[in-house]
């Protein structure tokens, strides 16, 4: 059976790295990429260094469209206008999926679903380390009542 090998490149324009966001984010990279080998992650400061790009090689049994290419990369969070210039190319070139030296405009960001969900992951991740962290202010407590006894 041959496996094929597909590239997919995100475009993140936050650095999930820097709010300790990594490590769930490449968990729920494995949620969406369950259906397929993942070989490779890959994270690099974008240009700007405001953002990242996220290579993720993978492979599957069956070779996949360019719809289905920047269908994944949109679930993995790929910034939502390189999505539809990518949805654009794709129907005219094979080469579509490629990164952006510039940027294209700069308007403010529209409130949308994708950077809601991102949003409430964020405020997630913050409650459980301040839960962790109060858990572990409460057992020092308690270590220090038990050697004052």
């Amino acid at each position: 059976m041959k496996n094929y090998r597909c590239c997919l490149k995100i475009d993140l324009d936050f650095r999930l790295d820097k709010f300790g966001g990594w490590e769930l984010y490449k968990e729920i990279a494995r949620g969406v990429l369950k259906k397929y080998k993942i070989i490779k992650i890959i994270k690099l400061l974008s240009p700007g260094k405001k953002g990242l790009h996220v290579y993720f090689h993978i492979s599957s049994e069956k070779k996949l469209s360019n719809k289905q290419v920047i269908r994944l990369q949109y679930l993995l969070l790929d910034d939502l206008t390189r999505t539809k210039i990518n949805l654009n190319r794709s129907k005219f070139i094979d080469d579509f999926n490629v990164f952006f030296d510039k940027v294209l405009y700069n308007k403010k960001r529209k409130k949308t679903f994708k950077n809601d969900i991102l949003k409430y992951v964020f405020e997630v991740m913050e409650f459980r380390r301040k839960k962790e962290s109060f858990k572990n202010v409460c057992s020092s407590i308690e270590l220090n009542n038990k050697k004052r006894k």
